[in-house]
């Protein structure tokens, strides 16, 4: 019987073992098609995606985004698009209203980036590979990147 090696280097694998396929969570849509939609909605399917995107993941994964934030998220979203129509009636009372479109853009990106982690935990990517979603072009393009990001997962299945 040989003595094991004290100086061998380990033998075992440090990559995540990924816990499932994107295309058994989301459906391959075209990164073109949320952009145009966003426009053509002044930002509502923007948040409509994010919503939707965001209850699919949490009905596969364990580690769930709280409705309290998505929830948060719509109403300070709702009365910041509100402000825009209110502010030609009354410009006082729109321009308080226009005061909830910062925690609107806060608790949005928070709710794409725990998204973003949600899905890198899912497919199990690690950095430098084409399952990961850089932090900077996600916080640039949020949800047109993210669906590009969920695209290219997919085709690589």
């Amino acid at each position: 019987m040989e003595a094991e090696n004290p100086y061998k280097s380990p033998e075992a694998s440090v990559e995540a073992a990924a816990q499932g396929k994107l295309s058994e969570v989301f459906e391959r849509y075209t990164a073109w098609a949320v952009f145009g939609l966003g426009i053509i909605t002044f930002g509502l399917y923007s948040v409509y995606w994010l919503v939707s995107r965001t209850k699919q993941m949490n009905a596969r994964s364990d580690q769930v985004i709280g409705n309290g934030l998505i929830y948060s998220m719509l109403v300070f979203y709702i009365l910041s698009f509100v402000s825009n129509f209110v502010t030609l009636a009354d410009p006082t009372i729109g321009g308080i209203l226009g005061l909830s479109g910062l925690p609107a853009i806060v608790l949005m990106y928070v709710v794409v980036y725990k998204l973003r982690n949600r899905i890198h935990t899912y497919v199990g990517s690690q950095p430098s590979t084409h399952a990961w979603a850089g932090p900077i072009l996600t916080f640039f393009f949020t949800v047109i990147y993210l669906q590009y990001k969920i695209n290219k997962i997919i085709d690589n299945e």
